[in-house]
């Protein structure tokens, strides 16, 4: 199994992470001790659940812990998705992709909240 597991013509990894401070830093970790067994398979790791861009900046009263708005809430969280993904992939000038998050509501009452 370690022949098949260390062979990239018969194996991938995947490295499924949120955009969040310790998930990142767990895939990290993950995406080290694979290569430190397997240094001829590199493991692509995926950030899911990304917010999209809301197009709109936090309000200045939002700078709180607590949003003031569904509204606020979104584009803090935006913001600070950003900020995680630029700290955590700049030093190591990790590649990444991005999967966006899907929420499981009706998307015209997402769109309400930033008209």
């Amino acid at each position: 199994m370690l022949q098949t597991f260390g062979d990239p013509t018969q194996t991938g990894k995947i490295i499924l992470a949120l955009p969040e401070e310790m998930p990142l830093l767990e895939a990290d970790e993950l995406q080290q001790a694979w290569l430190d067994r397997f240094p001829k398979v590199h493991p692509l790791i995926w950030i899911n659940r990304c917010l999209p861009d809301p197009k709109v900046a936090p309000s200045p009263q939002d700078a709180g812990l607590i949003s003031t708005s569904l509204r606020d809430f979104v584009a803090s969280r935006y913001s600070l998705e950003q900020l995680r993904m630029k700290q955590w992939s700049d030093p190591n000038d990790q590649p990444y992709e991005r999967i966006a998050w899907q929420p499981r509501i009706d998307p015209s009452s997402v769109s309400k909240v930033f008209e």
